[in-house]
């Protein structure tokens, strides 16, 4: 894969892109770039298909997201980041954050064949739920549990992330906070105050392409009943739930991960 950085109407985008087939963009989650986060999958999903991964604005080597609206121009970053590359009849692959951005793109009536979100709820997050994530957590904002500020917050995102997490030493977290979530804080956290703001008056999602929704059977930060919920609403949607996995199936569970979206992109 080869990277490169395309200035768009809407923000800078670094992307990595390779392959040869059908397009597939795939979208990154809150927090990381996208070959971190995708490591596991874009090998496979190179071989027979062009694939197109952006670090979302405020994120890796792209742009800042700016402060308002943030979600509608990630979502219209990547829709002109892949019409800038010739790409008008593609498939998308999204996880958490991403998969909002990934909804939001066949919503919009983005030229999208196929759709695969993972642990997102899309429009099935609504402020109630927002107010019981942060219960759940005993966090005040979402952007104390998904921005830690030491080690220990590091650790308790890491039991977000996956279930039953191997023990890793304070200064490996330590390590991570320094490289991840210190220098970007300024723009990202506009990202989550948007974020919440969309559960107030989530948008009504309704599209028809074929959808493959994955989840983490014990994911605490999206439960699971959104997933259904957003199964129901949608009507060519199917759920695959993993096992032994929480926020991170595609890492955790990343082999069985990795075969049903091939399968299902074809």
């Amino acid at each position: 894969m080869v990277e490169r950085t395309l200035t768009l109407p809407s923000g800078r985008l670094l992307a990595w892109t390779g392959g040869r087939g059908r397009p597939v963009l795939v979208v990154p989650g809150f927090g990381v770039d996208n070959l971190w986060q995708w490591y596991p999958q874009l090998p496979a999903l190179v071989k027979n298909r062009t694939v197109v991964a952006p670090d979302l604005l405020g994120f890796g080597g792209s742009g800042s997201p700016g402060a308002d609206g943030v979600l509608a121009r990630q979502t219209a970053v990547c829709g002109e980041l892949m019409e800038s590359l010739g790409h008008r009849d593609y498939d998308v692959l999204g996880l958490s954050y991403g998969g909002f951005v990934a909804l939001g793109l066949a919503n919009a009536g983005a030229p999208i064949g196929k759709v695969v979100v993972s642990d997102c709820p899309g429009s099935c997050f609504d402020y109630d739920d927002y107010l019981a994530l942060c219960r759940r957590f005993q966090v005040d904002h979402i952007s104390d549990l998904l921005m830690p500020r030491d080690a220990k917050g590091v650790r308790r995102l890491l039991h977000v992330a996956w279930h039953k997490p191997p023990w890793l030493p304070d200064f490996v977290l330590a390590d991570v906070h320094a490289a991840t979530f210190v220098d970007r804080r300024d723009e990202q956290l506009p990202v989550l105050l948007d974020l919440v703001e969309q559960t107030k008056n989530p948008p009504d999602i309704r599209f028809e392409q074929p959808t493959l929704i994955l989840w983490g059977v014990h994911d605490k930060f999206f439960p699971l009943a959104g997933g259904e919920r957003l199964t129901r609403m949608l009507p060519n949607a199917r759920l695959h739930v993993f096992q032994g996995t929480a926020h991170a199936p595609n890492l955790q569970a990343s082999g069985p991960f990795t075969r049903e979206v091939l399968d299902f992109l074809g």
